[in-house]
């Protein structure tokens, strides 16, 4: 199997002359051993099935091969809730998530009322622009400033602690000592969430379409689709514009915290190396026969 994504393999399926085995190279790499392997499910010339996508989404066709943190956040010990403070992690490293066009799933004079109604504390670590700013200015880059410029730190939001940008290590550990990792909306499907469970915090996942009209979950917008399918105490969905939501999720957070590590079964490393093992030893050359076949 030759691994790439969803630019690189459509390329080299073209490329008769360096890539592709063909007349030309006969040597080069048979197009039924070229998989795409990425978070976009965009798809592979061949079909979906040379598509391995990180989560399970197998009614849409595609080879579901996975990820799996459990070999290294098991490093990082898991801090029991109630030596935790009541505060909550704010997932997202910009403060323009707060501002159009990012999207808007919450009002931004929500997290002080919370906070006054509560007592939780709200943390989020974003990239001071205005740092960058200052580095331009002092190495004399006039191109570098006029572009830091132009992006500006946008206003503190009231109700949040700004602590700035985190190495890998400090972002852990505050992940470790809060109640909750909550969503924004934005970026979508993160692994972060992933990495909170595993240190026994739980995640609040915003869904904008479906939480209240649709049983089916698999047809939820949310920020994360493949967590929207758990509970609590793992997972609490709230939907966008609705503080009632997040009100009622601190509420059981507080009262039933999640008192250990979380991985869903699918992606421990045993599963994931049997779902490797499968696709290696699959017949993709019979496939993709049977496929161009089809299309004669």
């Amino acid at each position: 199997m030759v691994i790439g994504d969803y630019l690189s393999v459509p390329k080299c399926l073209k490329d008769e002359k360096d890539c592709i085995r063909s007349r030309v190279d006969p040597s080069g790499i048979p197009s039924h051993k070229l998989f795409v392997f990425d978070g976009y499910d965009v798809g592979h010339p061949l079909g979906r099935r040379w598509h391995l996508s990180f989560y399970p989404k197998l009614e849409e066709g595609f080879s579901f091969l996975g990820l799996t943190i459990e070999h290294y956040c098991k490093n990082f010990s898991v801090v029991p809730p109630k030596l935790r403070p009541k505060k909550i992690y704010i997932l997202g490293k910009d403060r323009g998530y707060f501002y159009p066009p990012s999207p808007q799933l919450f009002k931004r004079d929500m997290w002080k009322r919370i906070s006054d109604k509560t007592g939780i504390g709200f943390t989020m670590g974003t990239f001071q622009r205005s740092k960058e700013i200052d580095e331009q200015r002092q190495k004399n880059d006039t191109s570098g400033y006029e572009k830091a410029k132009k992006f500006a730190d946008f206003e503190p939001i009231e109700g949040i602690d700004d602590i700035g940008t985190q190495t890998r290590s400090q972002f852990i550990y505050q992940i470790q000592n809060h109640r909750a990792v909550i969503g924004l909306g934005w970026p979508v499907q993160p692994s972060t969430p992933l990495e909170a469970l595993c240190v026994g915090t739980p995640f609040i996942n915003p869904v904008w379409v479906g939480r209240r009209s649709q049983p089916d979950r698999s047809k939820w917008h949310s920020q994360h689709p493949y967590l929207a399918h758990f509970d609590p105490p793992f997972v609490y969905n709230v939907q966008d514009q609705r503080e009632d939501d997040i009100l009622e999720s601190i509420e059981m957070i507080l009262k039933k915290p999640l008192e250990g590590r979380f991985i869903p079964d699918e992606l421990k490393i045993e599963s994931y190396l049997n779902r490797l093992k499968d696709l290696v030893e699959f017949d993709w050359k019979e496939l993709s026969l049977q496929k161009n076949n089809k299309k004669k």
